[in-house]
């Protein structure tokens, strides 16, 4: 009898809570789709902030930049957030891997809809670069936006893959422990021999910002360089539009939204700048050190041109890193070099 009013009592109109899949790795059921290899349910709203294009702009051993095409529509008031999401794992759930959601408090960029670049017209943030990455390892990443109340969008899944590391003798060392040039501006740029805030070896290029910069909206945007350098590169030229990069490791106590990475080329006496910007500097986690790695390729001087066999054969005469510094920061640099 009790299993027949049990019976009865479920024929009557009890019904069963839908399941709650949120979190549950792909792949998904009907009402939920699968965004940075979980399920996240459909949303019944129009996000207010999208974007189109999301790609792959270059990949280094241990770094993937990622580049996207902002809305042009999209407002300030609206946005509230990117996320990219790397991972090794299958994005449809089907093998395990190892996935990471990158956020603003990875990358500053991520929580804002442009960079902040005195002088300069509104510059919409359109990349953002993953570090610490495993070299020749397939990764796939996938660009997410928020809204202000609540609706989120999700780009299509992208690969890359990550380069091979370089052979150690495949450098040419621009600092490591010591100055092979004169650091500019003085006193501001240092050699700091201290083993324990290094990132290698026994010493690093301190950069304490004097913050005097002549432009009132900016006391703090200055270039850290060494000069009067003579520094032999032309090993590099038979890679110079394949995988080398120039590498250095970096420490900053704020982030600076629009840096420039820059060296120069003595042709003839004159020097020819050959830079990479916006690189978008934040600092680690933990406060050390994090690796930048950017390709030969994307450097370009000022008529556009990239980077030939001819111009590496060049001695290099300086290198550089400029940015929106924090006031009274202390910037760390360490083991610059171009790899191959």
């Amino acid at each position: 009898m009790r299993v027949l009013i049990t019976l009865v009592a479920m024929s009557s109109g009890c019904a069963i809570d839908a399941l709650d899949y949120a979190g549950k790795s792909c792949p998904c059921y009907e009402g939920w789709t699968c965004e940075c290899g979980q399920c996240v349910q459909a949303n019944d709203c129009a996000p207010r902030i999208t974007a189109t294009g999301f790609r792959v702009g270059w990949t280094t051993p241990n770094t993937i930049r990622w580049e996207w095409d902002p809305d042009p529509a999209a407002s300030a008031e609206e946005f509230q957030r990117y996320e990219v999401c790397v991972s090794t794992a299958d994005p449809e759930g089907e093998e395990s891997g190892t996935t990471k959601v990158w956020t603003a408090a990875d990358n500053a960029e991520l929580g804002g809809l442009g960079l902040s670049h005195v002088g300069g017209p509104f510059d919409p943030v359109r990349a953002t670069v993953t570090d610490g990455l495993v070299d020749e390892t397939s990764y796939w990443g996938q660009l997410r936006a928020f809204d202000n109340v609540g609706c989120s969008w999700a780009s299509p899944v992208v690969t890359a893959l990550t380069e091979v590391e370089p052979k150690d003798q495949n450098e040419a060392v621009l600092f490591r422990d010591v100055l092979l040039g004169d650091p500019f501006p003085v006193p501001d740029v240092h050699l700091v021999a201290d083993a324990a805030l290094a990132y290698r070896g026994s010493a690093y290029l301190g950069y304490d910002p004097a913050c005097n910069d002549p432009m009132p909206s900016c006391q703090c945007c200055e270039s850290a360089r060494v000069g009067g350098m003579m520094a032999d590169i032309s090993g590099v030229a038979f890679d110079v539009d394949k995988t080398a990069f120039l590498e250095l490791a970096v420490a900053t106590p704020e982030p600076s939204a629009w840096s420039t990475v820059y060296f120069a080329l003595l042709n003839n006496g004159v020097e020819e700048f050959w830079r990479f910007e916006p690189y978008s500097l934040s600092p680690a986690a933990d406060g050390s050190y994090r690796v930048l790695q950017i390709p030969l390729s994307a450097l370009s001087n000022d008529n556009s041109e990239t980077l030939t066999q001819a111009d590496i054969a060049l001695p290099l005469s300086q290198f550089a890193i400029n940015g929106n510094w924090a006031l009274d920061g202390h910037l760390r640099i360490d083991e610059v070099r171009i790899r191959w």
